[in-house]
C-alpha cells in the first residue's frame, strides 16, 4: 500500500512538471533563424521571386544587387524575411521582403518594402 501510494505521489509529480514545458513550447511561437549561407541559390531565387512579385504590382523595374541577410520561420509552410539592395534607375536602395513557402511548394509575397535609412544627425543647436 505504502509503494502504491509513493508510486502515484512520484507520477503526479512527474506529470506537473512535464505538462507546463509540453504546453509552453507548443504555445511559443518560433524565433526568426539566420540563414548563414545566403548565398545558397534557392535563398538568392526568394529575393529575385519578390522583386519580380513586387514589380507585377508597382510597374517599377528592380534589379537584386546584393543578399545582405535572411532569416527563416516555421509556419505553415516556411516563412523568410530577406534582407537586400536593388537597383532602380541606377540608384540603389535598400527593401525588406517577407516570402511564405507554402507546403506544395509555391511562393507567395507576404510584404515588401523600402527600408528607410534614418540619418544621424549632430551638431543641432
Amino acid at each position: 500500500m505504502a509503494a502504491s501510494k509513493s508510486t502515484t505521489l512520484f507520477l503526479i509529480i512527474l506529470i506537473a512538471c512535464i505538462v507546463p514545458q509540453i504546453s509552453s513550447s507548443r504555445s511559443r511561437p518560433q524565433d526568426w533563424e539566420l540563414i548563414k549561407n545566403i548565398g545558397d541559390p534557392k535563398i538568392v531565387s526568394l529575393a529575385e521571386f519578390a522583386i519580380d512579385e513586387h514589380a507585377k504590382v508597382a510597374h517599377e523595374s528592380l534589379t537584386l544587387k546584393k543578399l545582405h541577410k535572411a532569416y527563416y520561420k516555421v509556419v505553415t509552410g516556411t516563412l523568410y524575411r530577406l534582407f537586400f539592395t536593388a537597383t532602380r534607375d541606377r540608384h540603389t536602395r535598400r527593401y525588406i521582403a517577407l516570402v511564405l513557402v507554402k507546403l506544395d511548394g509555391s511562393q507567395k509575397l507576404l510584404h515588401f518594402s523600402e527600408i528607410a535609412l534614418i540619418k544621424r544627425v549632430s551638431n543641432i543647436n
